[in-house]
């Protein structure tokens, strides 16, 4: 249909006889032809363009707000960021790992072979550098969770010498592997 129409308007602009169409102010507009008043009634009506629907504009639905996370606190407690991320059945064993490794937020014990050990658990930089890459050593929650991952990834103490001597088991009843 719509090509159609194009072709009748093409051809009314062409075989018809140029006819002056008067102006109602004919001093201050010049007179046009029929010509062009068939091309500009196309151009007005856009017959050229698709004929499509346009969809109907749907707002997107508006996401609830969400709870903001709350910073992680550097000058925590390592008890503090224990309770907050260890599971309460692993919380007992470690709290004994924090306290007998000496582990404060800030602490930092030299190895025998240069290694350093950091923070509440004592996280050894030598054999896990990709920890002191990413995160903040000292932020007791990173070091908590750090080390929650070294457990679960051992599945016992055994990480931590000072619970887990290796001359043996656990002398605090810990499983040691």
């Amino acid at each position: 249909m719509r090509s159609l129409l194009i072709v009748v308007a093409l051809v009314l602009a062409y075989v018809l006889p140029t006819v002056p169409v008067a102006s109602v102010e004919s001093e201050v507009e010049p007179q046009r032809s029929f010509k062009a008043e068939v091309f500009e009634e196309i151009v007005a009506r856009n017959i050229d363009a698709p004929t499509k629907v346009a969809a109907k504009s749907v707002p997107e639905p508006v996401p609830e707000p969400q709870p903001k996370p709350q910073p992680v606190q550097a000058n925590g407690s390592c008890a503090s960021a224990i309770k907050q991320t260890w599971p309460a059945h692993l919380q007992r064993g470690a709290l004994l790992v924090q306290q007998k490794e000496g582990g404060a937020p800030t602490a930092v014990g030299v190895n025998r072979n240069g290694s350093r050990d950091h923070g509440c658990f004592q996280i050894n930089d030598a054999s896990h550098p990709g920890f002191f890459a990413t995160k903040s050593w000292s932020n007791p929650l990173h070091n908590a969770a750090y080390a929650l991952s070294i457990y679960s990834g051992r599945g016992n103490w055994s990480a931590w010498y000072a619970v887990c001597p290796h001359t043996g088991g656990s002398p605090y009843g810990l499983n040691c592997g």
